[in-house]
């Protein structure tokens, strides 16, 4: 059984968010011409992993067992939780290496993702009670986390654009799969609100930028309609490898 999921093995351990972040913010830091230590990486990868391992853990506490990874994190909790908390602990002891233009601005960081789960996980959270408060938030605290390296970009109005844009295609990889595991239809305000702000961002943003997000955008719609319907953990996993697919072709 297992042998026959491999393919599903780096979403249920949560591989997948880590390498989509470390892989954008070394795009990223290519395109702007920023130097990026190994140690940014280091960071930006346990620390995406060690809230998405929490995050998971807690939300399959809480009876939500619906998914694969779900499932997989409520019947090794005992190992995931642990990982999770080391990891983040082996983040923020890298910290005092990393460049200290990215310290304060990461730190805020940290308390708006401890904000986040305070929000999400106590009882009778209001962000949980919407259908797409949750997605929101996630996909801003990691946009923002992975778009942390712009502070150091010389055109500010190229960086914003470039991580609005970013966060953006975030958005809508968390609202598709929340979509499919039946938080409601796409409404064509969401729809709209998308295009324009993507639409906006790529009047600033670099070329390279806006071609890797909107083929982003691209491969999410063929998952949406060529896979969701018949496969929904097959999309689930397909539509976070999207988002690394296009920096490759113009890396």
């Amino acid at each position: 059984m297992l042998f026959r999921s491999v393919w599903m093995l780096p979403n249920v351990l949560a591989l997948d968010a880590p390498l989509v972040a470390v892989v954008w913010q070394w795009f990223l830091a290519r395109q702007f011409s920023i130097p990026l230590p190994f140690v940014c990486c280091a960071v930006l990868a346990l620390a995406t992993w060690s809230v998405y391992l929490v995050d998971r853990c807690l939300d399959a506490a809480r009876g939500a067992v619906g998914t694969a990874r779900h499932a997989f994190a409520a019947r090794h909790a005992r190992l995931l939780l642990p990982l999770g908390m080391v990891s983040g602990a082996s983040a923020f002891a890298c910290t005092p290496w990393a460049p200290s233009v990215f310290l304060v601005p990461g730190y805020l960081l940290a308390l708006t993702v401890a904000g986040y789960f305070v929000m999400v996980h106590r009882r009778r959270a209001v962000v949980t009670q919407s259908s797409r408060g949750k997605e929101v938030l996630v996909a801003i605290c990691f946009g923002a986390g992975t778009c942390l390296v712009l502070i150091e970009a010389q055109c500010a109005a190229a960086a914003v654009a470039s991580a609005l844009l970013f966060i953006t295609a975030c958005w809508c990889n968390c609202r598709l799969i929340d979509r499919w595991e039946g938080g409601g239809a796409l409404r064509w305000r969401e729809l709209a609100l998308g295009l324009l702000l993507g639409t906006v961002c790529s009047l600033w943003a670099p070329a390279v930028v806006v071609l890797g997000s909107w083929s982003m955008a691209a491969l999410f719609a063929v998952v949406h309609f060529g896979v969701a319907r018949r496969n929904r953990e097959l999309a689930r996993c397909l539509v976070d490898f999207a988002m690394v697919v296009p920096v490759l072709w113009w890396a």
